[in-house]
C-alpha cells in the first residue's frame, strides 16, 4: 500500500503519480486556525489554512524543485491617509489598496511545456511590510490550488462554518480576540474526522464526505427555551445557560441563535430588577 508521506513527499517520474501527489490533503499537524468573524463576545467561525511554506515543500516533494516556476506581480490601487485623533494627539494611517497576481508554472514527468495556473490576491490595509508578504503568499497558495494543492481544505472550510468555537482576548483588556486552546483542539479535532472519514490511503482520488445536518433535538429545544422563560431567579437561568452549552453542537444554528438571545433578554430583564429592588 502506498502510504501518505510517498505519495505527497516524493518527486515521481510518472504524471500520474505527480498529480496524485499534488492532491493529497494537508496532515492534520500541518493545518492552522483562525477568526474568520465574530459570533458574539465569546465565540467566531473559523477559517482553516496552510502557509506558504507548506506549499512551496508540496510542490518540491510532487514534482521537484526543478520543475516548478512562478512569477509574481503587484498591480497598486488607490492609496489614502487617514487621519485619526486620540487623546489629543493625531495619528496617520497609509492605506495601499491593490492586487498581487501569481503565475505558477508546473513542467510536469513525460513532457517539456509548462503547464501554467494563475490567480490574484487583494492586498490588505493598512500598508505594511508584513501585509503585503500575506497578500503575496495568498496569491501563491490560490494558483497552487488550480493544481489541486490543499483544494481540499475547501471542502472542510465549509463544514468549519457551520461551527461555534471558543474565543477570548488576545491579552487581557485587548480588544482583539483569539482562539482559545479548547477552540483549537475542537477544531484540530474535526479536521482529523474529516481526514480521517474522506480518504483513501491506497492511492486514490479523495472522495469528498457527504456534508450532513443532524435533524433538529426539537424536544431539547422546547425544554431548554421553557426553562428559560420559566426561570425565576439568576441562578436558575444560570443553569440553564449550562445545559444551552452542552448541547450547542447538536442544536441547528437557527435554535442555538434563538436560546442565546432569549437566554440574554431574561438575564438583562432579571438584572434590572434586583437593581431596582434594592435600589
Amino acid at each position: 500500500m502506498t502510504t501518505f508521506e510517498e505519495l505527497a513527499n516524493a518527486p515521481s517520474n510518472d504524471l500520474e503519480s505527480q498529480v496524485r501527489a499534488l492532491r493529497q490533503p494537508p496532515k492534520p499537524s500541518e493545518v492552522r486556525f483562525r477568526i474568520l468573524r465574530d459570533k458574539g463576545d465569546k465565540a467566531c467561525v473559523a477559517s482553516c489554512y496552510i502557509n506558504a511554506r507548506w506549499v512551496n515543500d508540496r510542490l518540491d516533494g510532487a514534482v521537484g524543485p526543478e520543475n516548478w516556476q512562478m512569477s509574481m506581480r503587484y498591480m497598486p490601487g488607490e492609496a489614502w491617509v487617514e487621519e485619526r485623533e486620540r487623546n489629543n494627539r493625531k495619528y496617520e494611517t497609509r492605506h495601499q489598496a491593490g492586487v498581487w497576481l501569481c503565475r505558477l508554472g508546473i513542467r510536469f514527468a513525460g513532457t517539456t511545456e509548462w503547464v501554467w495556473r494563475e490567480d490574484c490576491a487583494e492586498q490588505k490595509t493598512p500598508a505594511s511590510e508584513a501585509r503585503e508578504k500575506g497578500g503575496a503568499s495568498d496569491a501563491f497558495k490560490r494558483a497552487a490550488v488550480h493544481f489541486g494543492v490543499a483544494k481540499d481544505l475547501y471542502a472542510f472550510g465549509e463544514q468549519l462554518n457551520d461551527e461555534w468555537i471558543d474565543t477570548e482576548p488576545a491579552y487581557p483588556g485587548a480588544y482583539s480576540k483569539k482562539i482559545t486552546a479548547g477552540g483549537l483542539a475542537k477544531c484540530a479535532g474535526l479536521y482529523q474526522n474529516y481526514f480521517d472519514s474522506t480518504f483513501d490511503w491506497a492511492g486514490q482520488e479523495p472522495v469528498p464526505a457527504p456534508k450532513q445536518k443532524a435533524p433538529a433535538p426539537q424536544a431539547d429545544y422546547e425544554a431548554l427555551k421553557e426553562g428559560i422563560e420559566k426561570a425565576t431567579n439568576l441562578i436558575a437561568l444560570n443553569k440553564i445557560g449550562k445545559s444551552i452549552s452542552l448541547v450547542k453542537d447538536e442544536l441547528p444554528q437557527e435554535a442555538l441563535d434563538s436560546l442565546r438571545e432569549l437566554y440574554e433578554e431574561r438575564k438583562t430583564a432579571m438584572a434590572k430588577d434586583d437593581e431596582a429592588l434594592f435600589a
